[in-house]
């Protein structure tokens, strides 16, 4: 019987010393097709941990965040151009580049807004998303969710000064975290 195909826990069956010809373990592992080589994730990040570009930072770690904006602002706060026309009929819809420059112009001649949209300044800031241990699951991260946000980014930060986080990115690097069921 090839019981280390099931993770080498049983080392022998017993089904030998009765007088049936086989137990129903050992009929299982006979009929088993074997079990596909499959590289743990702990190990995978293991690896990218010890080849990975660290961009000159002690201790990385990963950081996507979106770009949000925070509109009602100031026009005296922040660059001159940071603004967007709103549609202001219920949708709160931003203009495009092209509708931008008619309203633009319209309101440089009237001096007031174009009918149902209004003129908002915004300031953009980054919003914490999620943090990873390297920088391919971070990017991978931006590839899978990047239709749910409006601007994802990774940024990369150290742990300096936080011994928890480093105790565990020390521990997946020396392959001392394991994988629990």
């Amino acid at each position: 019987m090839d019981f280390e195909r099931f993770g080498g826990d049983i080392e022998e069956c017993d089904c030998h010393l009765y007088e049936n010809q086989g137990c129903n373990l050992c009929q299982a592992v006979d009929e088993a097709p074997a079990a596909p080589a499959i590289i743990s994730p702990l190990i995978a990040m293991r690896e990218q941990l010890a080849t990975q570009d660290n961009a000159c930072t002690a201790h990385p770690i990963f950081i996507v965040y979106n770009r949000k904006r925070l509109y009602g602002m100031d026009p005296d706060f922040g660059e001159d151009n940071n603004y967007a026309w709103i549609n202001a009929d219920g949708d709160f819809e931003e203009s495009d580049e092209r509708q931008k420059l008619i309203f633009d112009r319209y309101f440089n001649r009237y001096n007031r807004w174009p009918l149902g949209w209004e003129k908002r300044h915004f300031v953009e800031i980054d919003e914490f998303v999620t943090c990873t241990f390297t920088r391919a699951a971070a990017e991978e991260f931006v590839r899978r969710r990047s239709h749910n946000y409006r601007h994802l980014h990774v940024y990369v930060d150290s742990l300096h000064r936080n011994p928890e986080m480093i105790q565990v990115r020390q521990a997946l690097m020396r392959g001392r975290l394991q994988e629990v069921a």
